[in-house]
């Protein structure tokens, strides 16, 4: 299975035009050149998959060229002796033909040794199992699977998803997906699922977005399989909703569907569509007064943590109270989404998204949900619209002194370097009254003013090279959320400011991440910097989601609920942890209290622009005691300062 950067690698090749050099996409990745070359080695499998093959040229770089093969003729391979195909076929064999394996049998069927099995056999173990009930027994007997329906089709569900995110990356290919879904559940009835559903989604008058579709089909196509081999969700599986609307549209799926492949359902089937039919907006929730509430907070908590005022944009209002009622029916009731943007989210995005999860964090306990990566990445992508229609509606007002033909060298020169949609206005200061003073964002004025409320950017009548840098870094730190720092005009004052001595841990010995998470968080607790439950937040938000970088450093956070006071905590490891897919040797946890969530954006921003350096981030692990570690990060500042 293709690591997220394998899988990113692996769409920057097939989009790209030309040549790139290994240091290209290194830099690009923040990895050595030796990492890259090794995950070409990883991704050439999965790329011939698609039609391509990797073209190196000596002094030019790499890229794609495609094969011969056809679409029809990229079949799915299945017994090789490469660690995914052999887990892939295990799970084939337990899920697909119902076997109850043995070590013996699959050391023998693979030619590998009993401990590889062992560790395949627990990787299996923990991927059917994820995010349902369902057993994996193994006992003398063999090894085999046990539970509800219900669990069972979820354990298909994640066969889905492992299958897609090997063959596919972070690419949304629709066609190939169905070929996948063929391969293992018929052409027949891929295509009859596929028709019907999208039969049904034709009336609505509401866009349903093309991954909530297919997200129902999966299930569904797993359900008609399960069910023409008698199969059927319990029929006590109820939606907890009193319309009969939603039952009435998944039965009348079902029945066409059943007509024609000519098998039966239950009630119970039923019920489990119209559940699927709800958490995936194909039927509408009507939302009430707590969930317009809720996303109110939601809102306006994240634009204090950004600086920008979110509330007069009624799309991101609208839109978030469509988006709320059926996600917290997905987390309330254990249905798993498959966003296929998070990864690109997370890689573009990291502050926004990581400033989502926090403040969505505070409301998990009044919700009785935990989110996951998928569900704040979804989260992320409105408030980033947001952000981009914000960002282009800004009204500027010009103050100057100097007569018509300077006034409109400085507005011309101001409209070349701004948003095209940006307003700008003119006024004198003897206009300067409360009615041409409302809803101005931002004034730029060639004389000192002091105006409460509005930022004021004072230049010269000409616009310097200088001027133009001024007006740049305020229109960014207040309009706009941007992750890609200027790194030269940035300082770690936040970082620094949260960071102690006490709170540094150098040179520590963990041998694994969970010990880190409950050791380092003890000594947290008994600091008096966070509650207990601080931990198993963390423990909790680990198994939703990857919180480490490809530069070696993870950054894990808590509930802001649980922090009494607000700490950046640091922690340096003598040798490397296996965290989720990468290795790192760097932890940075967030300790951010409620009352210090206004700060949010300017101390992920630091620790960001840190992290972003895998030299910096090794010097760092290489620094001996707690005085020249901070200095080192002074010094740092100091260099990107100083550039």
């Amino acid at each position: 299975m293709l690591t997220e950067r394998q899988a990113f690698l692996t769409s920057l090749l097939i989009k790209q035009s030309g040549y790139k050099t290994v240091k290209y996409f290194a830099q690009l990745l923040n990895v050595s050149e030796r990492t890259v070359h090794s995950d070409l080695e990883q991704i050439s499998n999965s790329l011939l998959n698609k039609g391509f093959q990797l073209d190196k040229k000596s002094g030019k770089g790499i890229a794609l060229k495609k094969t011969d093969k056809t679409a029809t003729d990229r079949k799915i391979r299945t017994i090789t002796l490469a660690k995914f195909s052999r887990r892939k076929e295990i799970i084939e064999l337990m899920l697909f033909e119902e076997k109850i394996v043995t070590f013996e049998y699959l050391s023998t069927l693979f030619s590998v040794s009993k401990s590889s099995i062992e560790q395949d056999l627990k990787f299996v173990k923990q991927l059917l199992t994820s995010n349902n009930n369902l057993q994996v027994i193994s006992d003398a007997g063999g090894t085999r699977l046990s539970g509800l329906e219900k669990e069972i089709q979820k354990a298909y569900l994640n066969f889905n998803f492992f299958v897609f995110e090997a063959n596919l990356g972070i690419l949304d290919d629709g066609d190939e997906r169905l070929a996948i879904l063929s391969h293992y559940y018929g052409e027949q009835n891929v295509k009859t699922c596929f028709r019907v559903l999208y039969s049904h989604v034709r009336f609505d008058n509401n866009f349903i977005a093309e991954h909530y579709i297919f997200n129902v089909l999966n299930m569904l196509v797993i359900m008609v399989y399960r069910a023409q081999k008698n199969q059927h969700i319990d029929d006590a599986i109820a939606i907890n909703d009193n319309s009969q609307i939603f039952q009435n549209n998944a039965k009348s799926i079902l029945s066409k569907i059943s007509l024609r492949l000519n098998f039966t359902f239950s009630n119970g089937d039923i019920n489990y569509l119209a559940k699927y039919l709800l958490s995936n907006r194909i039927d509408v929730f009507s939302s009430d007064k707590n969930n317009t509430l809720l996303v109110d907070r939601i809102i306006s908590n994240v634009g204090s943590s950004l600086f920008i005022d979110f509330r007069t944009d009624n799309k991101l209002r609208d839109y978030l109270i469509q988006h709320m009622p059926p996600m917290l029916y997905r987390l309330r009731e254990g249905i798993k989404i498959n966003n296929p943007f998070v990864t690109q989210v997370k890689q573009d995005f990291p502050v926004l998204f990581n400033i989502i999860w926090i403040i969505a964090s505070k409301c998990e306990d009044e919700l009785g949900v935990f989110f996951n990566d998928d569900e704040i990445g979804f989260l992320t992508i409105h408030f980033q619209s947001a952000i981009e229609r914000a960002k282009h509606s800004k009204k500027i007002l010009v103050v100057c002194q100097n007569g018509i033909a300077t006034t409109e060298l400085l507005v011309n020169r101001i409209t070349s370097v701004l948003p095209s949609l940006t307003t700008i206005e003119v006024a004198s200061v003897h206009e300067l009254n409360a009615d041409v003073l409302a809803n101005i964002d931002l004034i730029i004025s060639t004389i000192n003013l002091a105006i409460d409320g509005v930022k004021v950017v004072v230049v010269s009548p000409l616009l310097s090279e200088q001027d133009i840098q001024n007006i740049f870094n305020i229109y960014g730190e207040h309009f706009v959320l941007n992750d890609h720092v200027q790194e030269h005009k940035h300082s770690f004052l936040y970082l620094i400011h949260y960071l102690e001595k006490d709170t540094l841990f150098l040179n520590q010995n963990f041998n694994s991440k969970e010990e880190l998470i409950n050791k380092i968080g003890q000594k947290l607790v008994t600091q008096q910097i966070v509650m207990p439950d601080f931990i198993q937040g963390m423990i909790v938000r680990e198994g939703l989601g990857a919180t480490e970088l490809p530069t070696g450093v993870a950054i894990p956070h808590g509930n802001p609920k649980f922090v009494k006071q607000t700490r950046i905590v640091m922690v340096t490891n003598s040798k490397a942890i296996k965290w989720k897919d990468n290795l790192v040797k760097m932890i940075i946890i967030i300790c951010i209290s409620e009352k210090d969530i206004k700060n949010l954006k300017k101390i992920l921003s630091d620790i960001y622009l840190l992290v972003k350096s895998k030299s910096l981030i090794n010097q760092l692990c290489e620094t001996p005691n707690h005085r020249k570690f901070i200095q080192f990060i002074k010094g740092a500042q100091d260099e990107y300062l100083s550039k």
